[in-house]
C-alpha cells in the first residue's frame, strides 16, 4: 500500500483525477477503492476531489475498462485458439463453464444478476470478474455493458455513503475484505483437495 501511496503522490500530485482513474482500472482495486483514495487525504499529500467528480471519474474508469474486457477478450481470445495448445485449454474451461452455467444462463434476469454483481462492494465481485463471466457465457455486450455500468455507477454511490460514516476507515476496510477473502479462498481450496485426497485413501 505504501509504494501505491508514493508512486502517484510523487507523479500525479498535480493532476488527483488521473491518479483515481489509473487507480480505479486496478485488479481488486477498481472505483470502490479508487473513490476511497479520492475522497480523504491519505494518498496524494492533502489533496482530495469533489464527491461528484470523484464518483464520475471512477464511473468513467469503469466504463472504459468495461468496453476493454467485453469486447477485447473475446479478440483475444479467438486469436490464441489459432493455436492447439490453448485451443485446448479453452475448451476443457468452456466445458466447466457450460456444465456449472446452464440454470444461471436460462434465468430471465441473468443481466439483472449481473448487475447485482457488481452493485456488491466485495473483492472479485467487480467489472473484472463480471466481464469475465459475461464473456464466457456468450452473453450480449451492450447489454452487459448496461448492467456492468449501472452496477458500478450503484456501488460507487454505497460507497460514498459508506465513506460518510467510515471516512478514516474506508481504505483499511476494502484491503481488510480483499485480505480475508483471499485467505478464505485459499482455505477453501485446500479443504477441498484435503476431501479429495481423503476419499481416494477410502
Amino acid at each position: 500500500m505504501e509504494i501505491i501511496k508514493t508512486f502517484f503522490a510523487e507523479n500525479f500530485q498535480n493532476i488527483v483525477w488521473l491518479a483515481v482513474f489509473l487507480i480505479a482500472l486496478l485488479p481488486f482495486f477498481e472505483g470502490r477503492v479508487a473513490l476511497s483514495f479520492a475522497l480523504n487525504n491519505t494518498i496524494l499529500n492533502g489533496k482530495t476531489m469533489s464527491p461528484i467528480l470523484a464518483i464520475l471519474t471512477c464511473f468513467l474508469s469503469g466504463i472504459f475498462l468495461s468496453i476493454f474486457l467485453i469486447f477485447f477478450f473475446n479478440l483475444i481470445v479467438k486469436s490464441l485458439k489459432k493455436y492447439k495448445f490453448f485451443d485446448k485449454i479453452f475448451k476443457v474451461i468452456n466445458l466447466k463453464i457450460e456444465e456449472k452455467s446452464k440454470n444461471f444462463k436460462r434465468h430471465k434476469n441473468i443481466y439483472f444478476y449481473l448487475f447485482l454483481f457488481v452493485l456488491i462492494p466485495l473483492p472479485l465481485t467487480g467489472i473484472y470478474t463480471a466481464s469475465l463471466v459475461s464473456c464466457f457465457l456468450n452473453l450480449s455486450p451492450k447489454k452487459s455493458l448496461i448492467s456492468l455500468s449501472l452496477g458500478n455507477l450503484c456501488c460507487l454511490i454505497l460507497v460514498y455513503i459508506f465513506s460518510l460514516f467510515f471516512k478514516d476507515f474506508t481504505i483499511i476496510i476494502f484491503i481488510a475484505l480483499i485480505i480475508v477473502f483471499l485467505i478464505l479462498l485459499v482455505f477453501k481450496k485446500r479443504k477441498k483437495g484435503y476431501a479429495y485426497i481423503t476419499f481416494i485413501n477410502d
